[in-house]
C-alpha cells in the first residue's frame, strides 16, 4: 500500500509490517475456504480462547507458589498439556523441530531439547503462535527491549521481562514498552540463574513482524563499563567462559491460504478465525547447530573497545548471532525498528500520533 511506503525498508524493498496477503487457491481450495473452513473454525476458536485464558491463569497460579521446584513442575504440567491442545486446535498437528547448520562442511550438533531452565534463547517473533509454542516447549520468562526511544542505542543492555499474559498482549497489540520498566540484562539473567522461572526467551526485535523480514534489533548486552558499575554478574563473561549457554531458534510458518503471522494490525479475532479455517498449519522450528554458533570474543579481549559499527564487542557478537538467525530461517534483516512500528500502527488506525523519526505522507 502506497500510504504505508514510509515503513518499507529501503535497502531490501521489504515491508515487514503489512499483513500478509492470502494465497490464491484452486476450486477445491475455495470450497475449503468458504464452506468447510468456517465450520471448523467456529468450533475451534471458542475452545482456543477458553484454553488460552486457562493457560494464563494456571501460569500465574503456578508461578506464585513459593517452592521453586514445585512451581516449575506444576507450570510445566499445565503448559505442556494446555499449550499442545491449543496448537492442535489451531491446526498445528505436527511440530517440525530440527537442527540446522549454515555450512555443508559442518556437522549438525545439539538439539532444541538440550535447552535448560538456566539458558538464554534468542528467537525471532512473527505471531502470537510463537508465544504458545514457546510456552508449551519451555515455560520460559519472556523478555523484549523497550520501544519508546527512536535511537536503539538509547536502551543498550536493557530488557523488559514479560509474563505469559503480557507476552501475548505484546504480540497482539504491540503497545508502548517504556524504558522505565526495563531492567539491566545482567540482573535479569542473574535472577533467572538463581530461580526456577527460566529459561529466558529474548525477542531482540521487540515485537512481531509479518514474517517477510526481520526487524532491526537493540543492543541487549551492557557495555563493559555498564556491567562493572551496575552488577557483579556479567552475562557475556559467563557465555565466554561456557558457564552459560545461549541458543538460537528460528520459527517459520507454512500455510495453505492464510498466514499465521500477525503484525498487530487488523482484527486479531478475525485473523485467528481465518487461521483456524485451515484444516492444518505447519510450524518449523529451526535450531542453530552448536557448531555454527559465532564464537564470542575471549575474555581477555573484552574491553571498552568500539568497533566500526559503533557497537561494543558484546553487541557486535550478538549482531553476528542475529545474522545467523536470519540465515537460519532464510529471512532478510531490515532497518525498521520496534519504535517505527508504533507509528505504523498509529497510521493504520487513522491516528495522528507519530512515535518515530519517519514522517507519514
Amino acid at each position: 500500500m502506497e500510504k504505508f511506503s514510509n515503513w518499507r525498508d529501503g535497502p531490501t524493498g521489504i515491508h515487514p509490517l503489512l499483513p500478509p496477503k492470502a494465497k490464491s487457491v484452486s476450486v477445491f481450495g475455495y470450497i475449503i475456504k468458504f464452506v468447510i473452513g468456517p465450520i471448523i473454525s467456529i468450533i475451534r476458536v471458542p475452545i482456543i480462547l477458553i484454553l488460552t485464558a486457562l493457560l494464563i491463569i494456571f501460569n500465574i497460579i503456578a508461578r506464585s507458589i513459593p517452592i521453586g521446584w514445585l512451581s516449575r513442575m506444576i507450570c510445566r504440567f499445565f503448559d505442556i498439556i494446555i499449550g499442545r491442545i491449543i496448537l492442535l486446535c489451531m491446526g498445528f498437528i505436527q511440530l517440525d523441530e530440527f537442527t540446522e547448520t549454515l555450512s555443508r562442511s559442518k556437522v549438525a550438533s545439539g538439539s532444541i531439547d538440550q535447552c535448560t531452565r538456566k539458558d538464554i534463547i534468542i528467537c525471532n517473533h512473527s505471531s502470537y503462535v510463537d508465544i504458545i509454542y514457546l510456552c508449551y516447549k519451555f515455560s520460559p520468562t519472556f523478555a523484549i527491549p523497550p520501544n519508546d526511544e527512536k535511537n536503539l542505542n538509547e536502551n543498550i543492555g536493557k530488557l523488559i521481562p514479560l509474563t505469559l499474559g503480557r507476552a501475548l498482549e505484546n504480540s497482539i497489540y504491540s503497545p508502548i514498552q517504556l524504558s522505565s520498566k526495563s531492567v539491566d540484562t545482567n540482573k535479569l539473567v542473574e535472577s533467572i540463574q538463581s530461580s526456577w522461572n527460566g529459561p529466558l526467551v529474548i525477542f531482540p526485535e521487540g515485537t512481531t513482524s509479518n514474517g517477510q523480514g526481520l526487524l532491526d534489533i537493540s543492543p541487549i548486552f551492557p557495555s563493559q563499563s555498564q556491567s562493572q558499575s551496575q552488577s557483579q554478574f556479567n552475562t557475556f563473561k559467563e557465555i565466554s567462559a561456557n558457564k552459560l549457554s545461549i541458543h538460537v531458534i528460528g520459527l517459520s510458518y507454512h500455510y495453505g491460504i492464510y498466514s499465521p503471522c500477525y503484525s498487530s494490525v487488523g482484527n486479531v479475532f478475525l485473523h485467528l478465525f481465518l487461521v483456524c479455517c485451515q484444516i492444518s498449519n505447519s510450524i518449523q522450528i529451526h535450531y542453530l547447530s552448536r557448531s555454527c554458533m559465532p564464537p564470542p570474543p575471549k575474555q581477555s579481549q573484552l574491553s571498552q573497545y568500539i568497533n566500526n559499527n559503533g557497537l561494543s564487542d558484546e553487541n557486535e557478537w550478538f549482531d553476528q548471532l542475529f545474522k545467523s538467525l536470519s540465515s537460519l530461517i532464510n529471512t532478510r534483516r531490515t532497518k525498521i525498528t520496534n519504535n517505527d512500528k508504533l507509528s505504523f500502527i498509529s497510521k493504520w488506525k487513522g491516528y495522528k500520533v507519530d512515535y518515530s523519526s519517519k514522517k507519514s505522507n
